[in-house]
């Protein structure tokens, strides 16, 4: 464990070696008013990112909160989820991911032409259709132009999204096989935090960088942007269960299943959100309370853990993301070869059409498995290993 003293406060790195651009953007942090009066852990996956270190933790200051748009980030909600079954005969890879690609949109601007699908509407219950069109009319209000979101709320459901954003298909000790989809808010997120850090940047006059300013309760934006990021939270669980559930109907009509889990009883694990219940903000972190299952994964070579929470409160009660970078998305293509990426997988049985343009997500740019076993063990428990057969990044 690394301690940190800055000019507002102590943060702790829950593991012993860390680089030092992950440590700068450490200290601008403590030292801008956002932190003052809170408790910030890091995560052992943790690495330098956009206007936030990734695997930060912060419990906030209940009586005056303070949230800072940036530190939570652009793909506010983002969370992988998994879906278990036993299915009757093994799965045609190529198969599936030509059905894949066919039926869920793919990439940045990876949306459904015709929009929201009446069968998808139907699922959506009326609260959150509300909540919806009421983010929308706050989000026109707050935002100028430039800051619009490109396609209405709606529509972005039923998509993955690009970068580290994913679909994979495993199998556990125990003979089950797992449906996996990693995906966040799409470009509702990215146009909320671009809307409210900017208000926040215009109206707080504490003095640090302006990518640091926060909202606070006397602000005329703090509610509306909790209003947001709710939306954010509620439309990543709602595009996961659609998504899942259309997984679920191809596997069973060409394979068949039985003693499966049903979308409302996946393990699912966000890691970019703020709990407004105990007011923990965690970006690149998850919650890891006394017994809730997690889910943790590793790189598309690895395969993810079945984890159970150990309820650390020095640990914020949380837990790590993933392994974390250690080589930026820029330096991938310098340091890692393709083809030699691609026989890995191969030997590892796992078949995947993206390495050309998902390089960056292959193991050897991230913190060994090992490293991130070793290091959580203070606050989760490791019950079951899920191995991926099938991978395929957005």
């Amino acid at each position: 464990m690394i301690e940190i003293i800055g000019k507002n406060g102590i943060a702790q790195i829950m593991i012993d070696t860390v680089d030092a651009d992950t440590v700068q953007q450490i200290y601008g942090l403590l030292n801008a008013g956002v932190t003052e009066n809170s408790i910030v852990r890091i995560m052992p996956d943790c690495h330098a990112g956009t206007g936030c270190v990734v695997g930060y933790t912060q419990k906030l200051d209940k009586t005056n909160p303070r949230v800072c748009p940036n530190l939570l980030g652009c793909d506010i909600g983002c969370n992988i989820s998994s879906l278990s079954m036993r299915l009757a005969s093994p799965v045609d890879t190529i198969a599936f991911d030509k059905w894949i690609r066919e039926t869920i949109p793919l990439g940045t601007g990876g949306y459904s032409p015709k929009g929201c699908s009446k069968k998808h509407l139907k699922e959506i219950h009326r609260d959150d259709l509300t909540l919806f069109k009421d983010v929308e009319r706050l989000m026109k209000e707050d935002g100028k132009k430039g800051l619009e979101m490109k396609v209405p709320i709606l529509d972005q459901l039923f998509s993955i999204g690009s970068g580290n954003h994913f679909i994979e298909l495993g199998e556990d000790s125990k003979g089950y096989n797992w449906i996996t989809v990693h995906s966040g808010s799409r470009n509702l997120g990215l146009a909320v935090c671009k809307i409210y850090q900017r208000l926040a940047e215009e109206y707080c006059d504490d003095k640090c960088p302006p990518e640091l300013r926060f909202l606070d309760k006397d602000s005329p934006y703090y509610d509306r942007y909790l209003t947001c990021v709710h939306a954010c939270q509620r439309f990543s669980k709602i595009n996961h269960a659609l998504i899942l559930l259309e997984i679920l109907k191809y596997l069973n009509k060409h394979y068949g299943y039985s003693n499966y889990i049903t979308c409302n009883d996946s393990i699912e694990t966000m890691h970019n959100y703020l709990d407004l219940d105990e007011m923990i903000l965690r970006k690149g972190a998850v919650r890891a309370n006394e017994g809730e299952t997690i889910l943790l994964p590793f790189n598309m070579r690895d395969g993810i853990a079945i984890c159970k929470g150990k309820g650390n409160e020095d640990w914020n009660f949380s837990a790590p993301h993933g392994c974390g970078r250690i080589l930026k998305r820029s330096e991938v293509k310098g340091l890692i070869d393709l083809e030699a990426a691609k026989e890995e997988m191969e030997r590892n049985n796992i078949f995947t059409t993206s390495l050309e343009y998902s390089l960056d997500e292959c193991a050897d740019a991230y913190k060994s498995k090992e490293v991130i076993i070793n290091a959580v063990e203070p606050t989760l428990e490791i019950v079951d290993f899920i191995k991926p057969f099938y991978n395929l990044h957005g």
